[in-house]
């Protein structure tokens, strides 16, 4: 079983090693004295990134463009974009339902 386990893991290795490297065409990254940044590249395969400190973009494999523009601070990284999906409203039953749940617990904390 140890040989076959080996076996598997050179041969994984042989194949990734047979991959040619891929050329970056274009790349630029820059650093501004209030903090923020912007950087992108683009490569000889296609793939093409360019980011701005609190937006980025892409573009996908079947040539679909993405935009993500985002927040990241005390309550975490906080993403929008056209393409994510978004919340729907809380039924207003559940709504209650918490509400009524939050108002027993807070009772029953200030009984103990």
């Amino acid at each position: 079983m140890k040989y076959i386990i080996a076996i598997v893991a050179l041969a994984a290795v042989a194949c990734a090693q047979q991959q040619p490297p891929v050329a970056i065409l274009r790349q630029t990254n820059d650093i501004y004295p209030d903090g923020s940044y912007a950087y992108s590249y683009e490569t000889e395969n296609g793939i093409a990134h360019q980011e701005q400190g609190g937006s980025y973009g892409y573009t996908a494999p079947d040539g679909t463009p993405y935009v993500i523009t985002y927040v990241a601070d005390q309550n975490g990284y906080q993403p929008q974009g056209e393409h994510l999906p978004k919340p729907h409203p809380i039924p207003e039953a559940i709504a209650r339902s918490i509400e009524y749940n939050l108002a027993r617990a807070r009772a029953q904390q200030r009984r103990k």
